[in-house]
């Protein structure tokens, strides 16, 4: 998994690209129909690499990548799910603030890994068996396997969505600041329907 979080300097900015089959006979009718019910998350990746440890280690991640061709676990570094209570020793589900999780993307087997980043620089990954909607404006996440201790909500800095992810360029852009420093861009596209990488 990818967990350097970019030290971006610019807006952030998210894409959803769908894939569309657009019929249009030039004649004012069209239709288009979704070659997908899934939608592919897209964004650019930009921070500063501030020394030449940090250059050299994100070029070896990058001969790991071999271009377009290696997927990787990525983060989206946005608060995408709010904890609506503590997590306690044993459960297997959390409650959150209600953003519609079960009614949107249960149904479209979108958006079941998770990561709970947490004070003191450690992190927890779940994957979402189901959901359900507690109608009092809370959702409860269930999980394949039970929390081993417990998370206040205080405990949790941000839990984010993690997205599968190649790199959609081959050519990286870079531009060195110092002798030491570098600025490095690149973009990702989401990968849906195709083989998992574990990294």
């Amino acid at each position: 998994m990818f967990l350097d979080e970019p030290n971006r300097v610019e807006d952030l900015q998210d894409d959803i690209v769908r894939a569309v089959l657009r019929r249009d006979q030039r004649i004012g009718m069209f239709s288009n129909q979704l070659k997908t019910d899934r939608p592919r998350y897209a964004k650019n990746i930009s921070y500063t690499l501030m020394s030449r440890e940090t250059i050299a280690a994100h070029n070896e991640w990058l001969a790991r990548r071999a271009g377009r061709l290696v997927p990787f676990w990525f983060p989206s570094w946005q608060m995408d799910i709010a904890l609506a209570r503590d997590i306690e020793p044993g459960q297997s589900s959390m409650r959150i603030e209600h953003m519609g999780y079960t009614q949107n993307y249960l149904p479209s087997r979108g958006r079941r890994r998770i990561i709970l980043f947490l004070r003191g620089g450690g992190y927890l990954t779940e994957y979402i068996m189901t959901a359900t909607d507690n109608g009092d404006g809370t959702e409860s996440l269930y999980f394949s396997s039970p929390f081993g201790e417990r998370i206040a909500m205080d405990d949790v800095i941000m839990t984010s969505f993690v997205y599968l992810v190649r790199l959609d360029t081959d050519q990286i852009a870079r531009r060195w600041e110092t002798q030491s420093i570098m600025t490095v861009s690149f973009p990702v596209v989401e990968v849906v329907g195709e083989a998992e990488e574990i990294e």
